[in-house]
């Protein structure tokens, strides 16, 4: 039952009397009305301003703030569920987060972390106001292999920096940023070796990271992880790329090394010797078939071919990556021999363990060391092959090769028709192989470059 309204009372706000209930008499001021009260409420502040607020520590900052309500001047104050006592540390506290790189096959993976070491580059950028965030390029004068990378990992942004000398091309640049860039660096990690260690310590730092977004402010943290960044990607002789300890990767490559060795495939037609009748070289009848092949010592001398130690077969998982280093750092040449022709390979690094690694997964090949030309130089090793060892080697890698394919089929071209003996006679073709594979290997913007292809980046 409601209380009756019998005591009489003044309105605090007018100064009328009114009837009401005893217990709003009670309390220290009355209103006969609502439009009364707001009218007296307007411009007063309350009086238990900030006694209502509670203290509490910042995620982040570890800052102690107030919370709930209004202070003493009238400011509100944040919510008493907020855990930072501002938008900055709010926003700083938050992970970083964005497209991740999609999920790499095998081989794709195998070859994009031995491209990597040959090519690409991490690192961590430091934005002012802003924590670091990792940082992976890859750059190549070929645009079909930035457009394969973006098609096999699904992020990054393709850039293009033109040429500034006349015998330069135009390079084209893949960069991915934070969460994709880290994504992509775990998938090829147990496949890298040369930059291994770039890639752990970039992992390591993110790692820092999540577990403790702080650090990424600190200017001590953020100093530190400039100067060992700068001392790992640093050039010369004083560079720290390779201090780290890749015995698991090593081993894992030596379990794959197969000591057989790799018999290519030669269509010789109808060249045996049992069934030649007539010189091989100019045609002559022979006087003793059975036992030649030539006329005379001159046509042996011409049609005479040069041969090498054969390749060992190659692992399928090593194909892949040799196809990556081949693309990165290798050179896919023809050389001459005389007055005939051979395929040649060359591939040189920084990294001296890498090179010796070669010889022992082919069974072939040389090792030269090459002196820096400049200071800011490292010292470079470099693995030649050639004739039947580059033959066998192209066979095996070739299907993984993205950006030296035509070299290397040019090259078994020319190696498949040495074993003619009426091609090794003719210098028209080798001639024109020769002018070919140059056209493929110059230096400058490329001849067959097609300007409306770079609105597909």
């Amino acid at each position: 039952m409601p209380q009756p309204q019998n005591v009489e009372t003044v309105c605090t706000g007018c100064n009328c009397h009114f009837f009401t209930t005893q217990r709003l008499a009670s309390q220290e001021h009355h209103f006969h009305d609502g439009s009364c009260y707001s009218q007296w409420r307007t411009g007063r502040p309350r009086s238990d301003r900030g006694k209502k607020a509670i203290w509490k520590t910042c995620q982040f900052c570890d800052i102690r703030f107030r919370a709930g309500g209004r202070d003493e001047n009238g400011k509100r104050l944040p919510n008493k569920k907020a855990l930072f006592h501002s938008k900055v540390c709010a926003g700083r506290f938050k992970s970083v987060k964005g497209q991740k790189c999609q999920l790499l096959q095998i081989n794709a993976a195998e070859w994009h972390s031995w491209n990597f070491d040959g090519e690409g580059s991490a690192f961590m950028v430091a934005v002012p106001g802003k924590r670091l965030f990792p940082v992976v390029s890859i750059g190549s004068t070929d645009r079909n292999v930035i457009l394969s990378l973006i098609r096999d990992t699904g992020v990054g942004k393709p850039t293009i920096r033109k040429a500034t000398s006349p015998k330069q091309k135009d390079l084209y640049q893949w960069r991915c940023f934070a969460a994709a860039a880290t994504s992509y660096l775990r998938q090829i990690l147990p496949f890298s070796l040369v930059k291994r260690a770039v890639i752990e310590q970039v992992l390591r730092w993110c790692g820092e990271l999540e577990r403790n977004p702080r650090l990424g402010y600190l200017p001590e943290w953020r100093d530190e992880v400039q100067r060992t960044c700068k001392a790992l990607n640093a050039r010369g002789a004083k560079s720290q790329r390779f201090p780290t300890d890749s015995r698991n990767a090593e081993g894992e490559i030596e379990r794959l090394i197969c000591p057989d060795l790799y018999e290519p495939v030669a269509d010789l037609g109808n060249s045996c010797a049992c069934s030649v009748d007539k010189c091989l070289c100019c045609g002559k009848p022979l006087p003793n078939r059975r036992k030649q092949t030539t006329c005379s010592r001159k046509c042996a001398y011409k049609i005479r071919k040069r041969r090498g130690q054969p390749c060992r077969v190659i692992h399928q998982s090593l194909r892949t990556r040799l196809a990556g280093l081949v693309d990165a750092e290798g050179s896919i040449g023809i050389a001459r021999s005389g007055r005939t022709v051979h395929a040649r390979i060359d591939i040189g690094n920084t990294n001296e363990r890498l090179i010796r690694m070669l010889p022992k997964i082919t069974g072939i090949g040389s090792i030269t060391e090459r002196p820096p030309k400049k200071k800011t130089h490292s010292v470079s090793w470099h693995w030649r092959i050639q004739s039947d060892g580059a033959e066998g080697f192209l066979e095996q890698i070739l299907p993984y090769l993205r950006i030296k394919s035509r070299q290397a089929e040019l090259a078994l071209t020319v190696q498949r028709r040495l074993k003619q003996p009426k091609d090794r006679v003719n210098r028209d073709w080798q001639s024109e192989a020769l002018a070919q594979m140059k056209k493929l290997n110059r230096k400058g913007p490329r001849l067959d470059q097609d300007p409306e292809a770079e609105k597909e980046l």
